[in-house]
């Protein structure tokens, strides 16, 4: 079972942060502030993800080393040329952070395979009555472990994990999780070969049993993108086969 949680929130001026107090006993703006980060932590991007995203290594004599992934959300598309990280909402919990933060808890509380979720902040520069605001999620970093298209890039994947991968995309939906984003990087495997969802932006619990399905189709697009862009990229028709098969092997 999951180890238990303690979701509180603080507010600090026009910062809202929601937070488990379980993991993080002395939230603060400053563990959100990059600049900070790059003085009292150790700090890499990970060059992947939705949004501006880095892995931090936290050390202090109070605590043992904390090895979090803080995402900062970014807009995409053509609005990011005018807007690269305002959002219009006049509520915390309306922001995509504490959204992301609430259903990553809950599905961390169902021992479903996510990374645990430490702390989300949005912040109203200028304060709510305008509504835009900046957003951020905190999260705890799964240790050792490659997203499914990088080990692509270096190995084929046995049978067993294939079938792995698809008896967890079945798990999620049996508790009606919907990835909006299901690709071939936010899979993710670990040393022990478990597998991991992450990135949850925009995603959410819903009882529509074709939205989920539809997830299946979205992954098989990704991963033959990804095949058409990287060389080699050990990847086959046989191996979907072997997804699939997990899939529908789990129970309904």
């Amino acid at each position: 079972m999951a180890s238990r949680t303690n979701p509180q929130t603080i507010r600090f001026g026009n910062s809202h942060i929601l937070f488990d107090a379980n993991q993080l006993a002395n939230p603060d703006d400053h563990f959100f502030n990059i600049h900070w980060l790059k003085l009292h932590s150790t700090l890499q991007s990970t060059g992947s993800g939705r949004g501006e995203s880095w892995f931090i290594e936290l050390d202090s004599p109070e605590q043992p080393v904390r090895q979090w992934v803080l995402r900062h959300y970014l807009r995409g598309g053509m609005v990011a040329r005018l807007n690269r990280d305002l959002y219009l909402a006049w509520q915390a919990e309306h922001s995509r952070a504490w959204k992301e933060w609430r259903l990553l808890h809950y599905m961390y509380t169902l021992d479903l395979p996510v990374p645990r979720p430490i702390a989300a902040r949005a912040v109203w520069p200028a304060g709510r009555v305008c509504g835009l605001h900046r957003t951020d999620i905190l999260l705890e970093r799964i240790p050792q472990c490659s997203n499914l298209s990088s080990l692509l890039q270096q190995q084929a994947l046995s049978e067993t994990l294939w079938h792995h991968i698809g008896q967890c995309l079945k798990t999620f939906h049996l508790h009606d999780i919907y990835h909006a984003d299901l690709n071939a990087n936010n899979i993710l495997i670990d040393a022990q070969q478990k597998i991991y969802l992450i990135d949850f932006d925009k995603c959410r619990i819903t009882g529509d049993a074709q939205l989920k399905a539809g997830n299946l189709p979205r992954l098989h697009r990704s991963l033959l993108k990804l095949q058409g862009l990287h060389s080699p990229y050990y990847f086959t028709e046989q191996d979907w086969q072997f997804l699939l098969a997990g899939y529908n092997d789990s129970k309904s």
